[in-house]
């Protein structure tokens, strides 16, 4: 990631999956998801981004789209001032 992203949202665990297996470079993929804002579905879906060592910053309760892109809205941007600090 080369720092054009602010949030990557993830709706799936293959998602995740698709992405590491596409990474050229596994290492510089987490670090450039460490400085960005990493939303998830739901709690399976973090289990997966978990696996690939990769924290959720946030995670939509109940795991549903809408409420995913309500606490993206409302929590994204303070995250992100946080994490680029």
């Amino acid at each position: 990631m080369r720092g054009e992203a602010d949030v990557a949202v993830f709706t799936n665990g293959a998602q995740v999956e698709h992405l590491f297996r596409a990474a050229a470079d596994e290492v510089a993929l987490r670090a450039g998801l460490g400085r960005t804002v990493v939303a998830s579905v739901g709690p399976v879906c973090s289990e997966v981004l978990e696996a690939h060592g990769v924290h959720p910053d946030l995670e939509a309760s109940p795991p549903k789209m809408g409420p995913l892109v309500a606490l993206i809205a409302e929590r994204a941007r303070a995250v992100l001032a946080v994490k680029r600090a």
